[in-house]
């Protein structure tokens, strides 16, 4: 087995950027996966096989084993069996010795602080001082990125469906102009393949506000709307943000669903904020009318996938009902001061602050 660090040098040698394979212990790393008790012996046999077959064609080439070989001696050996598509079949051995044995090489020096060093791989540090992209560039990374996208996916070619909205950029609307549908318009600068595109709200002159703020951020060029059914009538607008007031949510979905069944336009999808509904026979209703249309939804609710809601699910169900039996409600809190808008502090406009079952 001493022909493998030399082996491995000629995979990886020594440069100014780093050391070799060697430096990096990869020797060492690979007798550590040879030796484990649950190593896989196809390996094992591959890679004893395959020094052996380096000696043994050196000493049929040289008169000498590998490790005595001369540098120009075992680059000449190493030659023939590195490049699969020019080696010659008599030499498919020695070649599938030397993928295996070269991707294990790669694989150690890679995972090892040699290997860090030479791709400049930091880790996971903190970085204090940085503050994202600069403010000037972020323009133009998202118009390179709108390129991209429609270079990505020619028009009119999904699953044969000739469905041209499917295969451009998603764009959206937003149903609300207020306390979350800015938040949702902050956090489209970094979302990649879509635009918001269109916005509409009872108050004329928060939905021209909330569309001037899209423009602004560089989120797309929206623009506001008459009405509901005017934003689903736009060929541009593929799917609608729910961000209105929770009282208005039954009324505006179902304008949503009149137009799509009236046939004044199409959508890929629906997604709401938090909460669905005021009540659970409003929930229901939303969920109803959506499902009707056939059109993909979503809830707009991260909560749902915290990690702590997600890790106190499963020790309920692990531990809880094994106990006591099937839970059917569990109840956290969480505070903010709501939309700073007045109809949130009538009680029968708002609801639960969210719905996590």
């Amino acid at each position: 087995m001493e022909d493998r660090p030399r082996a491995c040098d000629y995979v990886i040698p020594r440069d100014e950027r780093s050391g070799s394979a060697t430096d990096a212990k990869v020797p060492e790393y690979m007798d550590y996966l040879l030796s484990e008790k649950d190593a896989n012996v196809t390996n094992q046999v591959a890679m004893h096989g395959g020094l052996a077959w380096l000696d043994t064609e050196c000493r049929k080439r040289f008169q000498k084993a590998f490790i005595d070989a001369s540098d120009g001696q075992r680059r000449q050996v190493l030659d023939d069996i590195a490049y699969p598509a020019k080696a010659k079949p008599e030499m498919s051995y020695g070649v599938a010795f030397f993928n295996r044995f070269r991707d294990m090489t790669a694989s150690g020096f890679f995972s090892s602080a040699e290997g860090w060093k030479d791709v400049r791989y930091i880790g996971n540090v903190f970085n204090p001082g940085y503050d994202g992209c600069p403010p000037a560039a972020l323009p133009e990374a998202r118009r390179q990125l709108r390129l991209d996208a429609n270079a990505r996916q020619p028009a009119g070619e999904v699953n044969g469906s000739g469905d041209s909205k499917a295969s451009r950029r998603l764009g959206v609307a937003f149903v609300g102009s207020g306390f979350n549908a800015r938040f949702h318009l902050q956090a489209f600068r970094a979302v990649r393949d879509a635009d918001v595109l269109g916005i509409w709200s009872p108050n004329k002159k928060n939905a021209a506000s909330a569309a001037e703020l899209a423009r602004k951020l560089d989120v797309g060029a929206a623009k506001s709307y008459a009405s509901i059914g005017d934003m689903v009538a736009d060929p541009a607008v593929d799917a609608i943000w729910l961000t209105g007031p929770n009282h208005a949510r039954i009324e505006n979905v179902e304008e949503i669903v009149n137009a799509v069944e009236r046939g004044r336009g199409t959508l890929r999808g629906i997604a709401c904020e938090k909460p669905l509904a005021r009540n659970v026979a409003e929930a229901k209703r939303v969920i109803e009318l959506v499902k009707r249309t056939g059109i993909a939804q979503g809830y707009l609710e991260n909560q749902v996938f915290a990690p702590q809601v997600e890790a106190g699910r499963e020790r309920l169900w692990a531990r809880g009902a094994a106990t006591t039996g099937r839970p059917y409600l569990a109840r956290a809190a969480e505070e903010h001061s709501g939309p700073h808008a007045p109809w949130f502090w009538r009680e029968i406009c708002k609801a639960a602050a969210c719905s996590t079952t």
